[in-house]
């Protein structure tokens, strides 16, 4: 924990609609290896429903939690949580009004909500059953509510006012229309799904034996049927209307889809089959395709006019219970049993080519060049691969280390005075420059006493005597400094030199205890100074040109797996496997000013990008975090408080001026990108975008990252 002079506080992080609007990670490159999975939120239990709302910025899952169960707003972009409520029972349907601004959520035991989706709160709560509620629906202009019920009922409710103070959902009760659906015995039938159309002329009942019943809303005395549609042999557990309101997909346990027309009498159109129980069908916004969920975990995209699936996605491990497009039919949502909401890519933004990645291996580093225009990964099977920047053009790879690359970087050199890439592997021993970038090493590197496991080219500049130094980390807890150019070792720190002549001992002082995995430069003092970090859980600030420790930042319970100084010097950056982000100063006393915490994993590395204003950071945990630095007034900052609002954590530091702190912030996590595999690595664009990153997966995968913010959007 940080010393009593920092007087860092933990706390959560403050969300407000008015003070901090929310930021999100947009791809600049293509889904990698097949998959177009591109987020994934965690619910508590399984999911029953899910909903986007009609601008596509909000997901809602309903879940299980518990005895009860839990509605959950989350934002589309980021994957924040940002409200909620929780409902007794399990829910059974969640919909939104047409303009967005209402939220209509049922639960078996007959709970109805309404949520304000402006202020995320519940307008409204109310038990309006006396048995199982089976499903519910709201209709587009927000004035119409149906309930179906488990024993036959069809409730069909005006909402002619805004909620009471009291609670009621209106001033006056008005039931439209009640009717009990029958089976051809005339006994009540058990209802599972409804649905109302989007020019609120039409609902659809689904029913246990596999009937369909369309009713005519138009009539003034309430609802007339109209169609019986028969075709299913066996429950009917999820109906949808396409935009136009003409034609409805059922899906049914007697695996399949079909797709009918209910303004020529029901006439059947298409029908979709599988091997597994079908659970959910919706239409896309073209009403060209309709997506299904099935028993196995898997989503079909099906087209209707072939009846046949042209895309399938597939890696719930659970059956999925719920899906639905977005209103622009780019992006398709699934929940299921396993707890998880995914949102699948169906069009991938920008004209972007595909990253190949580094198949069948994982990526273990990367790092843009000077000018941003080209960036290099390295992967576990020992090969580099150089990318012409965001677009993915795979420009060369290279192959010459005999095992996994552990690190590489750039020169910092840019136009005809590039030098290269540099290279390092643990596993061979060698640290390879790959000068004139032909695809073949030009130069090799080892190390006589211990295995080098990361490198960091010193960001100076010729006419600087100092540029092309490199700094380097070794197995054994040491680090060195030598010139890439005559490989001239120049310095090793926390050594010390005592003697003359023939009679120089080597004095080992402040040397890590374990082996160094992560080294970086200061960007302005690279002359001055240099961090390195260990798997001993310490980062050491070292003076480059004498070599000796000026500080050992303790705090960290497990490994520090990465580092980086802030852009203008003054703050540095640790991460570590206890989860945890550190802020330091830069300079004496060296004080721990804020721990941050959010991930649920080791965080691997961080970095800022070319503005600087944003820490990103990757983790086991399978996201990429950003994070957001904002100064608070004085009487903002109350230390002796913990603050709780909305689920995510940030944490507050003071910064130290002639010996007493006078500034006050707090950490922000803006934004959220979550993969489907562990993430290693991250490199911040050092080009003209300001918000650029690039990260690699455990599945070989290369992720090129924008940070949208508001009004970039």
């Amino acid at each position: 924990m940080p010393d009593e002079s920092s007087v860092a506080v933990e706390a959560l992080r403050i969300v407000s609609n008015e003070k901090v609007e929310v930021a999100w990670f947009k791809f600049l490159n293509k889904s990698q290896l097949g998959d177009p999975c591109i987020m994934t939120l965690k619910c508590n239990g399984p999911i029953e429903c899910v909903a986007y709302s009609p601008d596509g910025r909000q997901i809602v899952t309903a879940s299980t939690d518990g005895f009860g169960g839990k509605v959950s707003v989350w934002d589309s972009r980021s994957g924040l949580e940002v409200g909620g409520f929780a409902t007794p029972a399990i829910p059974k349907s969640v919909s939104f009004s047409g303009d967005g601004r209402l939220l209509l959520a049922v639960s078996a035991e007959g709970t109805v909500v309404l949520c304000d989706m402006m202020s995320l709160k519940e307008r409204a709560r109310e038990v309006l059953g006396s048995t199982f509620i089976s499903g519910g629906a709201l209709s587009i202009d927000g004035k119409k509510m149906v309930l179906v019920s488990s024993d036959g009922l069809v409730n069909l409710w005006d909402l002619p006012q805004l909620a009471s103070p009291s609670g009621q959902i209106y001033n006056r009760y008005e039931k439209m229309f009640e009717i009990v659906d029958e089976d051809e015995e005339g006994r009540p039938s058990p209802i599972t799904c409804v649905a109302i159309s989007p020019n609120v002329n039409r609902v659809v009942t689904g029913m246990k034996g596999g009937t369909m019943k369309v009713f005519d809303l138009s009539m003034t005395d309430g609802m007339s049927l109209k169609h019986v549609l028969q075709g299913h042999s066996s429950v009917v557990v999820h109906i949808d209307f396409n935009d136009e309101g003409n034609r409805i997909s059922s899906a049914s346990l007697d695996h399949t889809m079909k797709v009918w027309d209910v303004e020529r009498g029901g006439a059947f159109i298409s029908n979709y089959e599988d091997r597994a129980e079908i659970r959910a069908c919706h239409f896309s916004p073209d009403g060209s395709f309709v997506a299904v969920g099935l028993d196995s975990g898997r989503i079909d995209l099906v087209d209707i006019s072939t009846a046949m699936s042209v895309m399938s996605f597939g890696s719930h491990s659970g059956r999925v219970n719920d899906v639905m497009f977005d209103h622009l039919g780019k992006f398709l949502i699934s929940g299921s049993m396993d707890g998880l909401c995914k949102v699948w890519a169906i069009q991938d933004t920008d004209s972007a080519e595909t990253f190949t990645g580094h198949p069948k291996t994982d990526v273990t580093c990367a790092s843009y060049s000077a000018d941003g225009t080209e960036l290099a990964t390295g992967a576990g099977d020992g090969s580099i691969k150089l990318w012409g920047g965001r677009r993915g053009r795979e420009i060369m790879s290279f192959q010459g280390h005999g095992d996994r690359v552990t690190s590489c970087c750039f020169s910092p050199l840019v136009g005809d005075r590039k030098s290269g890439i540099l290279t390092t592997s643990l596993y061979d021993g060698t640290v390879r420059l790959w000068k004139n970038l032909t695809g073949s090493e030009d130069e090799e590197f080892r190390h006589n006493s211990t295995y080098l496991t990361c490198i960091a080219f010193s960001p100076e500049q010729p006419p600087d005597e100092r540029a092309g130094r490199v700094l380097a980390g070794s197995f054994d807890g040491s680090a060195i400094i030598w010139d890439i150019e005559s490989k001239k070792l120049l310095l090793k720190l926390g050594v010390e030199i005592e003697g003359t002549g023939g009679w120089r001992v080597e004095k080992i002082r402040d040397r890590h205890e374990d082996a160094v995995v992560s080294c970086c430069f200061h960007p302005a003092m690279a002359s001055e100074r240099a961090i390195t970090t260990s798997l001993d859980g310490t980062a050491k600030v070292w003076n480059t040109q004498w070599g000796n420790c000026l500080a050992t930042l303790v705090g960290h319970m497990q490994a520090v797996n990465g580092c980086c100084f802030s852009k203008d010097g003054q703050f540095i950056y640790t991460v570590s496997s206890d989860q945890t982000v550190r802020e330091w100063m830069a300079g004496a006393p060296y004080t721990c000013l804020s721990v941050i915490r959010g991930h649920y994993g080791p965080i691997h590395q961080c970095s800022f990008a070319t503005s600087g204003k944003h820490l990103f950071t990757v983790s086991e945990d399978r996201s990429v975090r950003a994070w957001l630095k904002v100064k608070l007034e004085a009487e903002e900052f109350r230390p002796d408080e913990r603050v709780r609002v909305g689920s995510q954590h940030f944490a507050v530091s003071k910064s130290h001026m002639q010996g007493e702190f006078s500034e006050f912030f707090q950490w922000h996590q803006v934004a959220l990108f979550a993969s489907t595999h562990p993430l290693r690595c991250i490199a911040g664009s050092t080009g003209e975008d300001n918000e650029e990153i690039a990260c690699g997966a455990a599945d070989g995968s290369v992720f090129v990252l924008r940070l949208m913010l508001p009004g970039d959007y």
